[in-house]
C-alpha cells in the first residue's frame, strides 16, 4: 500500500491526485482548524488521530506526525 503525509494541504484539494491513485493518507497537518474539519469530513485519513491541527514548527506537532508514522508501521 502506498501512503503519504499531507502538510499545508488547505482543505485537502492538493491530495486529490493521491486519492485517484489509491494512496492512503497517514496524517495531515493544518494550521487552520476549519480546513482540517473539511479533510475529516471527506474521510481523508484512516485513523482519527491522523488529523493534526497546529503549527508544524512546534515539537508537539512534529511528534504527533511521527507517532502516526509509527502507527502505520505497526499496522
Amino acid at each position: 500500500m502506498m501512503t503519504y503525509i499531507s502538510l499545508f494541504s488547505s482543505a485537502g484539494v492538493g491530495c486529490y491526485g493521491f486519492k485517484l491513485e489509491d494512496f492512503s493518507c497517514i496524517a495531515t497537518n493544518e494550521l487552520i482548524e476549519r480546513r482540517l474539519k473539511i479533510q475529516k469530513y471527506n474521510n481523508k485519513c484512516k485513523y482519527d488521530s491522523g488529523y493534526i491541527c497546529g503549527d508544524i514548527t512546534t515539537n508537539e506537532v512534529k511528534e504527533r506526525l511521527f507517532e502516526q508514522i509509527d502507527l502505520w508501521k505497526k499496522n
